[in-house]
């Protein structure tokens, strides 16, 4: 369906416009009606024209997989539902710019945005999301509040970035393992352990709570732990509780922190040769 040049789909409609079946395109799906949603069931397959997909009303995807290119973007909010959903723009930008939830059971959701980015505006997982996996160049997490999700893992080339007060709340473990790095504004609670593979720069007071109990639910940091200016030093709490604490790398060697693991939890640093916080 489509010419190759500009948007193959566009949909005009305040009412629900239901895909129940695959979609084939030759270019992006553009629905301009805000008060409208759209919903695909089956399988979606757009050809690059030029012309990304945008859907100014709310979006539901409903336990299927999508490929698409020149970017994707929900201006309004998005749901998964039925199960797992895969959303891929080879290399384009994902844009969510309202809520993003599961229906009344976690849904995972796998973003593949290759040399894209992955921007997140509004809240993530009311109610929560299943395991959310992210493989991007920037990953923005910018809303404020409980960001709720099932396990995290986050492979960024560029920067990684949760906004201040864009707090995240896991519900297994959450994983930075991308050759990026970091800025973290916001509070960051697992259910299991916490892991940054790369430099780690705060700019707000953080907290970081793991699943404590396990070895398995341990907080890691693998490259360089900053605040983000000499004149804003940042506390950073980290509680860890039965589990361990690891500074791979040297901390506050560019702009000091005011504050590293809380005393309940010194005991359990791993003897890196670090002097005690």
């Amino acid at each position: 369906m489509g010419t190759g040049s500009g948007a193959a789909i566009r949909i005009e409609s305040t009412g629900l416009v239901d895909f129940q079946s695959t979609v084939i395109g030759a270019g992006g799906i553009d629905s301009t009606g805000p008060l409208g949603s759209t919903k695909f069931s089956g399988d979606v397959t757009l050809a690059s024209s030029g012309t990304g997909s945008t859907f100014e009303g709310s979006v539901n995807f409903d336990g299927m997989s999508w490929s698409g290119f020149d970017g994707l973007t929900m201006n309004g909010a998005a749901t998964l539902s039925s199960g797992a959903v895969s959303l891929n723009s080879n290399n384009g930008d994902i844009t969510f710019g309202d809520t993003l939830d599961s229906d009344a059971t976690p849904r995972d959701l796998t973003l593949t945005a290759g040399a894209g980015n992955v921007l997140f505006t509004g809240l993530i997982g009311s109610p929560q999301l299943g395991a959310l996996t992210i493989t991007a160049n920037n990953v923005t997490v910018n809303g404020v509040g409980d960001n709720s999700v099932g396990a995290m893992t986050v492979t960024n080339t560029g920067l990684f970035t949760t906004g201040v007060g864009a707090n995240l709340l896991v519900g297994g473990d959450f994983s930075q393992i991308g050759s990026g790095s970091n800025s973290i504004g916001g509070d960051i609670t697992s259910v299991g352990g916490i892991g940054f593979a790369t430099a780690v720069m705060l700019t707000n007071n953080v907290t970081m709570t793991s699943g404590g109990g396990s070895v398995g639910n341990d907080i890691v940091f693998g490259g360089l732990l900053d605040s983000d200016d000499l004149a804003t030093p940042r506390d950073l709490t980290l509680i860890a509780g039965g589990a361990n604490i690891q500074f791979l790398d040297m901390v506050g060697s560019n702009f000091e922190l005011v504050r590293t693991p809380s005393a309940a939890t010194l005991h359990r640093l791993v003897e890196l040769g670090l002097p005690r916080p």
